[in-house]
């Protein structure tokens, strides 16, 4: 597909989710209702398929087009950005990136399309980011692989046909490392928790995982071999390049929405945008998103590799989401308090970008590490 065709798809998305995406936000942050009509119809428009090669299905575009609809879609609902950066950035890549010839052409072309749906299992209570402190095992027996543990907090529970998870491992010859494996929703010993209740992003399905002896192929090992640490770390990044993306998309949509507001004529004195005070927030808080995005920007168009500059980028998304959805309400006042408007949604969804994908004290250690190595004696 050519870059003017790729031009023409994300237009195309901007329009649908302006159209149909935006009027629903609202009512399905509400009443917490899964988005599948929406999800459908971009599965439709091919928007899954955009980041990869036609090998496979794909349309060959790049990371960079498909971050663009992550970003146009969470200006009008997060949650629904959030499930399409789930299925891609968490489930999708991971297979295309390493998985053998038969994981790929088994499972590929049905998520590609998005008749069976990702989800993606790492993150353990008191894990804190750091595979060590991981109690998932699987253990090799002669035919199979034998899982259990626990999984929190994972996106898109519940609604996934396919679950990547995260384990240590314990070779049959007693080597010690970790893997990634591929799981099929029916497979006996699988346990799903309840739906838990956000505080934003509530059309996002998030729940708990529980393994109990579960028999996993030995072809579903991700890439065949157990290379879990290095493939963990290649995940991470991608998804926190996602949500990048989709920080500065909530803080765009959450600044439209306030300069909208305050440009409104007042019947009785003057509009809100024309005090020095606005000017002055929304110019200071303008410039930190512009910049921001120019970092993402930079970073994904240069193919960064870097967990360190990756970790700076979502750091600075995450924050700046939160700082521009406060400044949204602080200048509308109560109607950006109130929850008949989307402001308040906005602040909601923000934080979650500073917790999943990696906490913002999780970006500050990766930072900070070099540093930290380098002048211990």
């Amino acid at each position: 597909m050519t870059n003017a065709t790729m031009d023409q798809l994300i237009s195309q998305v901007a329009d649908f989710s302006k159209k149909v995406i935006q009027p629903v936000a609202a009512e399905h942050d509400k009443t917490e209702a899964y988005p599948e009509e929406q999800l459908k119809q971009l599965s439709d428009m091919d928007v899954l398929r955009m980041p990869f090669d036609g090998l496979y299905g794909g349309l060959g575009g790049s990371f960079k087009d498909f971050l663009d609809v992550i970003r146009i879609v969470s200006r009008d609902c997060a949650s629904t950005a959030s499930i399409l950066l789930t299925q891609s950035s968490m489930g999708i890549w991971p297979i295309y990136q390493y998985g053998t010839e038969y994981q790929k052409q088994t499972y590929l072309p049905s998520t590609l399309s998005g008749e069976l749906l990702c989800a993606y299992g790492l993150n353990e209570l008191g894990m804190n980011n750091d595979l060590e402190n991981m109690e998932t095992l699987a253990v090799e027996r002669e035919d199979y692989w034998e899982l259990n543990g626990a999984k929190a907090f994972v996106s898109h529970a519940g609604k996934a046909n396919i679950y990547l998870v995260g384990s240590k491992t314990i070779a049959e010859d007693g080597t010690k490392g970790y893997g990634n494996f591929i799981l099929d929703a029916e497979m006996q010993g699988l346990t799903i928790g309840n739906v838990e209740e956000k505080m934003g992003m509530r059309a996002l399905p998030v729940a708990s995982l529980e393994f109990k002896n579960i028999r996993i192929p030995k072809e579903n090992v991700l890439g065949g071999q157990c290379n879990g640490a290095e493939q963990c770390q290649a995940i991470n990044d991608r998804i926190r390049l996602s949500i990048a993306a989709q920080a500065v998309g909530i803080a765009e949509g959450a600044f439209d929405r306030a300069l909208n507001y305050v440009s409104q004529d007042r019947k009785f004195g003057q509009r809100l945008i024309d005090l020095r005070n606005t000017q002055f927030k929304l110019a200071e808080t303008y410039t930190e998103l512009q910049a921001t995005a120019a970092l993402l920007n930079q970073i994904v168009s240069s193919h960064h590799t870097d967990s360190t500059m990756i970790a700076m980028v979502k750091l600075k998304a995450a924050n700046t989401a939160v700082e521009v959805t406060e400044m949204a309400i602080q200048v509308t006042g109560g109607y950006g308090y109130m929850r008949n408007n989307d402001i308040e949604r906005y602040a909601r969804d923000a934080k979650l970008t500073t917790i999943y994908g990696g906490s913002i004290e999780t970006q500050h250690e990766i930072i900070s590490k070099n540093w930290v190595n380098q002048t211990q004696v």
